[in-house]
């Protein structure tokens, strides 16, 4: 049928052309980015040690984790990396001590914890985060789940990133 062998043909190219703006929307951002790094210095370790010195350390988890840390939880399946996120959060809301050891430093009154889900789904999520947040404080705690669709967000492409702090700064 040359009809159907047209417009497979049509077809064709029209993905070749939007793989090609895919390709060149890459090479372009990264050009971007290579143009607008800027390297931290090299230090050598008396200079930095004695340039933060004198920093007060203001811990999050004590002798834990930092104010202003990131942190990342990964271990083996069923090791509890879910249960001790549940807890971060609760601790984080309510200022109590992460897994009754750690002193926290609570999120200022007014402030919310997203918690991003790349794993659970919404549904066993809620169990476990109603068995370890306050229901007097879970309104301090957004979330948002992405379990089985984190693999399509490319946070290297300007719009994908745009959107999504447009969905997360509406929590």
């Amino acid at each position: 049928d040359t009809a159907a062998d047209d417009y497979r043909a049509a077809v064709s190219r029209k993905a070749a052309e939007l793989r090609l703006i895919d390709d060149a929307r890459e090479l372009l951002a990264a050009e971007r980015a290579r143009a607008t790094y800027s390297p931290p210095p090299v230090l050598a370790l008396p200079r930095l040690i004695a340039d933060t010195a004198a920093e007060v350390v203001r811990w999050r988890f004590q002798g834990l984790a930092e104010v202003g840390d990131r942190l990342l939880i990964e271990a083996a399946a069923k090791t509890g990396k879910s249960t001790l996120m549940g807890n971060l959060v609760g601790a984080l809301v309510t200022g109590d001590p992460l897994l009754d050891t750690f002193a926290t430093e609570a999120i200022p009154p007014g402030s919310v914890v997203l918690y991003v889900d790349t794993e659970l789904g919404p549904r066993k999520l809620a169990r476990w985060l109603a068995d370890v947040v306050p229901a007097d404080v879970r309104d301090r705690v957004a979330v948002w789940s992405i379990a089985g669709r984190a693999g399509s967000l490319d946070v290297r492409d300007d719009g994908t990133r745009a959107r999504m702090v447009d969905q997360i700064g509406g929590a």
